[in-house]
């Protein structure tokens, strides 16, 4: 089964996908390592002579207020989500998405 890997900032660019997903009934595992951030608007910063870790860089860049429910998220799209939050959960969850038909998520918070 494929499987797409994406921290929660850049999901925001795709999340669109999972609607797909849920219509064609993928068997794809999407993996969302949830980190309420926008890496990469802050490399960018970074890149371009901004600070990437002063205080106004990090709240333009936070998505944790207000925080992203990715299970909410994805549900909305048709997909159906967990949430892990430890390495034994997140081993759970993939042991039940691998064996659905269709497509999963699954929010691994960091």
């Amino acid at each position: 089964m494929p499987q797409e890997r994406q921290s929660d900032g850049s999901a925001q660019y795709t999340i669109q996908a999972l609607w797909t997903m849920a219509r064609e009934q993928t068997n794809v595992v999407t993996l969302i390592a949830s980190n309420s951030r926008y890496g990469i608007l802050r490399t960018e910063l970074g890149r371009h002579g901004g600070s990437s870790t002063g205080r106004a860089s990090a709240t333009l860049t936070s998505l944790a207020d207000p925080a992203l429910d990715w299970p909410a998220l994805a549900a909305g799209y048709g997909v159906p989500a967990q949430r892990a939050e430890t390495g034994m959960e997140l081993t759970r969850a993939l042991g039940r998405a691998l064996v659905e038909a269709g497509p999963q998520l699954i929010e691994m918070v960091l």
